[in-house]
């Protein structure tokens, strides 16, 4: 990079420390090569694990996830003034959230460049008056912002078709995903299994059908369950690991789905885990029948790992599994079909190592996080040259 290139100055923000944390090997790298980078979010729960350097800085705003006139002034406030102090190049939000509050103060305070990435709508599972609402905040994000990026192909053509992003000012980086995949993480030669195994009391003949994301009815938990339930019942040696969090009671899954959870010994539950590839590893099979997508990472994270998935054919999701070569699609909300391409990996143990080692090539063609950097990088250099303010 050159010394002139490397005066590019980028702020960063998302509504919480989670939000960023996935990411932070994205941050670390581009402050390597030159970029100068500043991370704004609420001060939560996991600021203090962010990473900080000469060119990888923290700043703290309160940035509420859900709407709070008040609070979201106050926000807006803030950020435009810190906007202002700073003479940023690139405002680059992620988030929902973030990015209304982001493209209205950045836009208030003349960033010359502003970019949101979109990862997935909330609006395509919700319906009625908040439905509008969410569909207007994606629609001011777009317009206020210079350049709008997408985390997948199909969310693009979706987006474009849905009237939110316009062709000429949006774009998706190489193949996809947010911000690639940390390959030095993800390494089969790196994860510690044994403990995972031993503290979720695992035995070498269990066949594990994993899942890793919130716990919620929109990531197709009670499709899972119900499928799982059937499997059982053909072979007892089969169960379900779910790792993540529970949302709160309105998103969260059927009362029965919830009542099974809990009583069936073979659903192991994890909560939030600092370490999910140790837990990835020990799945013999990833399944995500997910009603609503960006690109889900977590599916490449799998695959790094050599280990198949098994995901809903939707937006953003059919991005990252080859149907056939690297994983199945199922039809969404089709239990039969998710049913027997759950049985078939899980019985075939050469087409799920076939499948395995096709998505393990893949991502460190396609995906690896040095290669998705260095494509954003680029890309804000060339925002950078071409804009006119």
């Amino acid at each position: 990079m050159s010394d002139a290139d490397k005066k590019l100055n980028v702020c960063r923000v998302a509504t919480v420390p989670i939000a960023v944390l996935g990411h932070k090997h994205q941050f670390e790298e581009l402050s390597e090569i030159g970029v100068s980078i500043t991370l704004v979010c609420s001060k939560g729960k996991g600021f203090e694990k962010l990473p900080q350097n000469d060119l990888l800085k923290l700043f703290p705003i309160e940035l509420k996830r859900e709407i709070s006139p008040i609070s979201d002034l106050i926000s807006i406030f803030k950020l435009f003034m810190f906007f202002k102090n700073n003479n940023f190049d690139i405002v680059h939000s992620n988030t929902p959230k973030a990015g209304v509050l982001v493209a209205i103060s950045a836009w208030l305070a003349a960033v010359p460049i502003r970019i949101h990435t979109f990862t997935g709508q909330r609006w395509v599972s919700t319906k009625g008056l908040k439905k509008h609402l969410l569909v207007i905040c994606d629609k001011l994000i777009s317009m206020l912002n210079t350049h709008s990026f997408t985390d997948s192909h199909s969310q693009r053509e979706f987006l474009i078709q849905s009237n939110i992003l316009s062709a000429l000012n949006s774009s998706c980086l190489g193949r996809g995903s947010f911000s690639g995949i940390n390959t030095e993480k993800f390494n089969q030669n790196k994860v510690n299994t044994g403990a995972v195994r031993e503290k979720l009391s695992l035995h070498s003949d269990d066949l594990v059908i994993g899942y890793i994301g919130r716990i919620v009815k929109d990531k197709g938990i009670d499709d899972l369950v119900e499928v799982y339930q059937e499997l059982k019942e053909e072979n007892k040696n089969i169960k379900l690991l779910l790792v993540g969090p529970e949302e709160t009671e309105s998103d969260f899954v059927d009362k029965k789905t919830k009542e099974i959870i809990l009583k069936d010994p073979n659903i192991i539950t994890t909560g939030h885990v600092s370490d999910p590839e140790n837990y990835l590893g020990v799945m013999n099979l990833f399944v995500l029948p997910s009603r609503r997508e960006g690109f889900p990472t977590v599916i490449l994270e799998a695959n790094a790992l050599k280990i198949p998935s098994i995901a809903s054919d939707i937006v953003g999701t059919r991005d990252t599994i080859v149907d056939g070569v690297t994983g199945f699609l199922t039809p969404l909300n089709n239990n039969d079909a998710l049913k027997e391409k759950i049985k078939l990996l899980l019985t075939n143990k050469e087409l799920a190592k076939k499948f395995g080692e096709a998505g393990f090539q893949r991502v460190n063609k396609e995906f690896s996080s040095k290669k998705m950097t260095s494509l954003l990088a680029t890309s804000y250099l060339n925002l950078k040259r071409h804009s006119h303010v």
